[in-house]
């Protein structure tokens, strides 16, 4: 899912959960372990291939956490209760729905939701047991045995695909599509830059989610230099309307690093946006006031910064549709270059600013 296999994402839950010692079981070697073992290393942690019930028990004293995956299992790290994080715990689901979804019942109320988090002492139990009893199956009637606590996740996380699983790979292709869906939904064209943006950057998805912000970052700042250059040598439309696609590419760069942040179940940065959209706002100025002499640098720095300042006080005051198209700076940048080309810039700057200055004083003053 996303171009990681299952045995990945579990990985990094463990990760999540603390674990520093990883043991994967399975007949045989498998392709997949391969690459999980470097992603484990990679995070500080061991990797430990295991065939049997013995070698398990050889891993793991009474002094140690344990953490159980079943087979298949995806849960998103946002969803774990705390419980799990800073104790233990037998995930559960409602029984009805939990069987329904092909989790395995665990008493008259509860399917258990494939993760456990326990005492280490019950592995020591299984040194007792036949050689091929089925490990998974036995720490979690162990677990049970040793009251560790039920912990409900609650049937919603089946229904939003927070808990998933992923036995087979329509199960995992659906998952996949319906989380790059979703994203998909939820665009507007009322703000038309920004949603062509989102489209392209999920046309890309799953495959350029790895290089494509990195991809988009550089062309962005490229076109950003590149359509200042062209201002200062006095092509000003061109040089908007390079700054109209530098600011398309930030938007898919974006849009690329949320659909990751949604499908990796990464940690969002909702830094990274604003800082970029303050760079693009000054590289926006400085196009639109170069050249200038120090005689008349006040003068035409003036309409640029009333104009962009009055946008962004604007989009703090609007609803979210109005908000959308003031903050969709590929708008903004081809209205400017169709203004320079036309040579009515000022009155367009103007125009805006007017417009802005209206929509603060006038459509939202019971807010302010």
């Amino acid at each position: 899912m996303g171009g990681r296999a299952v045995l990945q994402w579990q990985a990094d839950l463990a990760l999540a959960l603390g674990c520093d010692r990883v043991a994967c079981l399975a007949p045989k070697l498998l392709p997949e372990m391969a690459a999980v073992e470097q992603f484990v290393v990679e995070a500080g942690a061991s990797f430990h291939p295991i065939e049997s019930l013995l070698q398990f028990v050889g891993l793991l004293s009474a002094d140690h956490e344990v953490v159980v995956i079943a087979d298949g299992i995806v849960l998103d790290r946002v969803q774990l209760p705390q419980h799990l994080l800073e104790g233990r715990g037998v995930l559960a689901l409602p029984a009805d729905p939990g069987l329904a979804a092909g989790f395995e019942r665990i008493d008259a109320d509860y399917a258990w939701a494939g993760l456990i988090v326990a005492r280490g002492s019950i592995v020591e139990r299984l040194a007792d047991m036949p050689p091929d009893s089925d490990i998974v199956a036995l720490l979690l009637r162990l677990a049970l045995q040793a009251r560790t606590p039920v912990v409900s996740l609650g049937a919603d996380a089946l229904d939003d695909g927070s808990l998933l699983l992923a036995l087979d790979t329509s199960v995992v292709a659906q998952r996949e599509a319906d989380l790059l869906g979703g994203s998909a939904s939820k665009l507007s064209w009322f703000a038309p830059g920004n949603a062509l943006a989102a489209r392209l950057a999920t046309s890309m998805a799953p495959g350029g989610l790895k290089i494509g912000p990195l991809i988009a970052g550089v062309l962005t700042g490229g076109l950003l230099g590149i359509g200042v250059l062209l201002s200062l040598f006095g092509y000003q439309p061109i040089g908007l309307a390079a700054i109209a696609a530098a600011c398309l590419a930030g938007n898919v760069g974006t849009a690329l690093n949320a659909l990751k942040t949604r499908l990796y179940d990464l940690p969002q940065n909702p830094n990274i946006a604003r800082y970029i959209n303050i760079i693009i706002d000054i590289v926006i100025i400085i196009a639109l006031t170069v050249p200038a002499t120090l005689e008349n640098a006040h003068e035409r720095l003036f309409l640029p910064v009333m104009m962009v300042g009055l946008l962004r006080i604007g989009s703090n005051l609007a609803n979210a549709r109005i908000k959308a198209l003031l903050d969709d700076r590929v708008v903004l940048a081809v209205i400017l270059a169709v203004a320079a080309w036309f040579s009515v810039l000022p009155m367009a700057m103007g125009a805006m600013s007017i417009m802005c200055l209206f929509l603060a004083l006038f459509v939202q003053s019971k807010l302010r």
